[in-house]
């Protein structure tokens, strides 16, 4: 990167960046590069690009369904759309470097936008927003043995927007040290370099209320240096993770490679090349042998474990692939993105309200980053409209943007649109949320569909938008599977079946969490919370219940059977082991059918052995 005092000594001006930023940006861009410091030929430290993925995972996640044009303006509009065009691309490189400079340009009745990256712009002045008002740019250009170097000093000031164009040339430069040139040669006149021969030195734009470029700042905080109005990094947080995690890949990489199977055996233990006089391997399989010499003066024979020993180690292979995906997971925290971005997500060790939280916060960064686009879009648009009036392209200073992010961004549309219909069909959303939501439906509209086409169904008491439900909930056919939430009045299952994987259910007035009508089943694929005063399942005449499943019950009496002849109530505890029979009171007892609690008869007395006769 340029050495600011050069720059600072041609303008006589001070540059807005300290020696720890300009340090910083050597630094980020050396990561970019697949060229960070830590890494070791030597060690097997490899670059594993983690900083490219990151930027790439939340550029492609924030720009995946962007729309974005200029309605006033048709010529504008379609050179806007070039630029939008590569905007995933321009992020990624804004995300990786802390910031980029958007600065439109005219050439040949065109107007193109260049993308300045951090090592070649240096601001100068900003306002109390910390917006940019003027920066000088660097542009190099390498014909032979010579560099050629141009300085742009853009600033805005009191409506006016100042150009200053210079070029320097310098002779027989060392190209491996091309990046770190400060000497910029002899000033040349513009016209020197071809591609900036239409360039004017000084040239002023007035009547404008903005500068003519637009400096993209990432949505972290600087705290490389509170006081400047660069950005840093989306991965800044997580440079030292970064370092751990290739160390400890290049660690796994090395688990493998030293534990390779290898037979150490002594040259004596194979034929002599007459030639070579080097032991003769077996063809194809000379990577498996490590020969060497022994000393045997005797020339006796020697034990065939002396000459002949096996290197197989048991592999560490799956504690280093452990430790190397938890600190993955460490990065996906700090920079904001989601468990199994970068992480294995099969192992993701997280609950369902960590999970929930994480795509929340990616939601949260991925949202940050538009608001901060949302601005430079409108500056860039701005200035191609200012740039078109000059060009008689534009009549009006007015310049309006509409710009729609889509409504899917951490979610695939096609894919979300299957799952509410599965909540649907499972009862866990009512279908005319469904047809408001994917059918354009009114709530009024849905509503009186779905009555007019149904007679049954799942009906929600007082349900609130959070997913609780604050009545009770209805189950009157097909089957209805509850995952999470809260249901405070109680479920009644009048027909059908209900699978609780999750979840908390309250009582009803009653002190039943769930009542269960004749010809109905419950099911506990998972660990369900049963709040019951009286009993947390209450199972009348033939319903069933299968007893292979979790549930932590809050009190005692946790199920009760009911028929003709009499109701029994059993203790459950947190694993409801259906190998387990339940002796009960007045000549009853629980036994199973397969997965499936029955009241029993006893035959004998209660608790004693016998034949059972089922109710």
């Amino acid at each position: 990167m340029f050495a600011t005092k050069d720059i600072n000594k041609f303008f006589d001006i001070d540059i807005a960046m300290s020696n720890d930023m300009v340090d910083s940006i050597d630094l980020w861009n050396k990561i970019l590069e697949n060229k960070q410091p830590w890494l070791s030929k030597e060690k097997g430290v490899k670059s594993l690009a983690l900083a490219q993925g990151i930027g790439e995972e939340l550029s492609k996640t924030s720009t995946r369904e962007l729309i974005s044009k200029v309605i006033s303006n048709d010529f504008v509009n379609q050179e806007y759309q070039e630029f939008i065009k590569d905007m995933n691309e321009n992020l990624q490189w804004a995300l990786g470097e802390g910031g980029v400079v958007f600065k439109p340009y005219v050439s040949d009745n065109q107007i193109f936008v260049d993308i300045v990256h951090a090592d070649k712009f240096f601001p100068v002045t900003f306002n109390g927003r910390k917006k940019i008002t003027a920066g000088i740019f660097v542009e190099q250009i390498f014909k032979g043995k010579n560099v050629y170097t141009r300085l742009e000093y853009q600033k805005y000031e009191n409506g006016v927007n100042t150009f200053e164009n210079y070029a320097f040339m310098k002779r027989d430069y060392s190209q491996g040290n091309y990046s770190f040139y400060t000497d910029f040669g002899n000033q040349i006149p513009l016209e020197t370099v071809p591609e900036w021969k239409d360039l004017e030195e000084h040239f002023e734009i007035g009547g404008v209320d903005r500068p003519l470029f637009s400096y993209f700042k990432t949505p972290v905080i600087n705290t490389i240096d509170k006081m400047s109005p660069l950005g840093v990094p989306c991965y800044v947080k997580a440079i030292n993770l970064i370092k751990d995690a290739e160390e400890q890949y290049s660690r796994y990489i090395w688990e493998f490679i030293g534990g390779e199977m290898a037979v150490e055996a002594s040259g004596d233990a194979f034929e002599i090349d007459p030639h070579t006089h080097q032991p003769k391997l077996p063809e194809g399989k000379k990577r498996l042998f490590r020969t060497y010499d022994i000393d045997n003066p005797s020339g006796q024979a020697t034990n065939i474990n002396d000459l002949i020993k096996v290197h197989a180690p048991q592999l560490r292979d799956a504690n280093y692939a452990a430790g190397f995906n938890d600190i993955l997971k460490r990065i996906e925290f700090e920079c904001g993105l989601s468990y199994g971005d970068l992480s294995d997500p099969q192992q993701v060790d997280k609950t369902a309200e960590e999970i929930k939280s994480s795509k929340q916060r990616k939601y949260d960064t991925v949202s940050a980053i538009q608001d901060s686009l949302n601005t430079v879009l409108e500056d860039i648009a701005y200035a191609m409209n200012d740039y078109a009036i000059g060009m008689g392209k534009s009549k009006s200073m007015e310049c309006v943007v509409e710009t729609d992010w889509g409504d899917s961004i951490l979610t695939d549309t096609e894919k979300q649109r299957n799952i509410d219909l599965q909540e649907v069909n499972a009862g866990l959303m009512p279908e005319w949320k469904y047809k408001v939501k994917w059918q354009g439906m009114s709530e009024e509209e849905a509503k009186r569909e779905v009555a007019e086409n149904s007679d049954e169904g799942i009906e929600y008491d007082d349900e609130d938008d959070d997913g609780a439900v604050d009545g009770s909930l209805i189950l009157t056919g097909g089957t209805l599977d509850i995952y999470d939430g809260t249901v405070n009045g109680g479920i009644v299952l009048t027909e059908g079946k209900l699978a609780l994987h999750g979840g908390v259910v309250n009582d009803n007035k009653d002190g039943y969490s769930v009542v269960a009508e004749s010809g109905t089943t419950v099911t506990f694929p998972g660990k369900t919370t049963l709040n019951g005063e009286t009993a947390g399942l209450y199972l009348k005449n033939d319903a069933k219940v299968s007893a292979a499943g979790i549930a932590v019950p809050s009190r005692p009496y946790t199920v009760k059977l009911e028929n003709s002849i009499g109701s029994f109530c059993t203790n459950w505890d947190e694993t409801l082991d259906y190998t387990r029979y339940f002796s009960g009171a007045n000549g009853y007892s629980v036994g199973r059918e397969g997965a499936i609690l029955s009241l029993f008869e006893c035959a004998q007395r209660p608790g004693a052995p016998g034949v059972r006769r089922k109710l």
